[in-house]
């Protein structure tokens, strides 16, 4: 028999749900991406330097780096899927790690903007 608490919580739709979690990482991951090329192209344009050895040659031509940046996505999302196979909640605390990279990432390329804004 189910009580009233059971039922509140299946409308509310509380409960694990890796599908709509990973949806919702896969957004924003992209984001992050999109301005991690858009900030460090910009960069880029006004004399900067790429100081990532494994990106130097590859973020010189925007394409590519486009490019690369949706392969690591397509590889992110196959691992995490994986991952979440093969143990419950694995593939959403993948995301929030690399998320929380890129959130790093983008973080310096906007404080290295705004630093060159009143240097210059």
């Amino acid at each position: 028999m189910e009580t009233g608490l059971t039922q509140k919580r299946e409308k509310c739709g509380s409960g694990y749900d890796p599908g709509r979690r990973i949806i919702f990482s896969i957004s924003i991951l992209s984001a992050l991406f999109f301005l991690d090329v858009l900030t460090t192209q910009f960069i880029l344009s006004c004399g900067g330097v790429e100081y990532n050895p494994f990106m130097a040659g590859i973020v010189q031509i925007p394409i590519v780096h486009v490019l690369v940046k949706m392969l690591l996505l397509i590889l992110v999302i196959l691992v995490a899927k994986y991952s979440e196979i093969q143990l419950k909640g694995s593939g959403t605390s993948l995301f929030f790690v690399i998320i929380g990279w890129f959130i790093l990432c983008v973080g310096n390329n906007l404080g290295f903007i705004v630093s060159m804004r009143f240097v210059a």
